[in-house]
């Protein structure tokens, strides 16, 4: 698949029915700091993820704790509080899911700094090309025995209901979710043309993490 072929995907999701869902909790502890509002590439972390999900995705959701949000990005944004502050991902994807009324969402991390939209829309594609899958996941090519949870296409209603019967069995698990639910992969030689340094999957966990993205970012703009 060409990067052009990319581009075409995540143009034909413009105005589909497809929430873009963004997890904004957590603690940050490894961080030491709200790193959602680093800067970076003239924007935040949570506003470059903002953006990537805004070329794919008729609605942006972000659950997480109250905070100001980037400007919209020209679709919809709103936000919803955690059902249970910390909580972890799956009890914030519950509430993200309950306040979303599209049969399809796209889900992210508020610190993926780096998403890339082709991806995405490779994403949601899969999922509704593949009648019989509830979510669709990306292979990690560094891992690939290993469950990616993010970035995740999900169907709305079975995932909620998976997620809330989850959380009633005591499980807070993103990863062990999608042992319950109907998984569809994406091998990462199919993604890879879209995104090869595989930036897609880059996450922010420590100070030295967003020195590499903030370095990436620079090193994209001056190309």
């Amino acid at each position: 698949m060409s990067g052009g072929s990319g581009k075409r995907l995540a143009e034909s999701l413009r105005g589909a029915d497809v929430t873009g869902i963004v997890l904004a909790g957590g603690r940050a502890r490894r961080y030491g700091a709200d790193k959602l509002a680093e800067p970076i590439a003239h924007g935040t972390l949570l506003g470059r993820a903002i953006d990537a999900v805004s070329v794919v995705a008729a609605e942006i959701v972000v659950v997480g704790a109250p905070r100001a949000l980037p400007e919209s990005p020209g679709v919809p944004i709103r936000l919803v509080s955690d059902p249970e502050p910390f909580g972890g991902p799956l009890q914030a994807l519950a509430g993200a899911l309950a306040a979303t009324g599209t049969p399809l969402a796209i889900v992210v991390a508020g610190d993926m700094p780096s998403l890339v939209p082709e991806v995405l829309a490779l994403l949601v594609h899969t999922l509704i090309a593949t009648a019989d899958a509830d979510a669709a996941i990306l292979v990690d090519p560094g891992d690939p025995l290993r469950r990616q949870p993010v970035p995740l296409a999900i169907r709305t209603g079975s995932a909620l209901a998976v997620a809330r019967a989850s959380l009633d069995a005591g499980d807070r698990s993103l990863v062990r979710l999608l042992g319950r639910l109907r998984v569809v992969e994406i091998a990462a030689e199919t993604w890879l043309r879209l995104d090869p340094e595989a930036q897609t999957l880059v996450d922010i966990d420590l100070p030295d993490d967003l020195r590499r993205a903030r370095a990436v970012a620079r090193d994209q703009r001056m190309r």
